[in-house]
């Protein structure tokens, strides 16, 4: 009777460190989900500004060619 209750005591000792595991990865990834996110945002947001900076280089390099052109 001693051994099934060990059995027994341990089996649930695994359930609870398996819930408890659970429960981590379960918040871990719910954090990481949240990080993608702000990552994406961030991503977009330094895209839109290469975009504004390869315009306004462009820009001026149209304006110096116009400067050189003779009329």
């Amino acid at each position: 009777m001693t051994d099934d209750m060990t059995e027994l005591q341990l089996l649930e000792q695994k359930i609870h460190e398996l819930i408890a595991s659970y429960n981590s990865l379960k918040s871990e990834n719910a954090d990481l989900r949240l990080r993608i996110e702000e990552l994406a945002a961030n991503n977009q947001t330094l895209v839109d500004r290469n975009h504004q900076a390869s315009r306004k280089v462009q820009e001026i390099i149209d304006k110096l060619q116009n400067i050189n052109r003779p009329e």
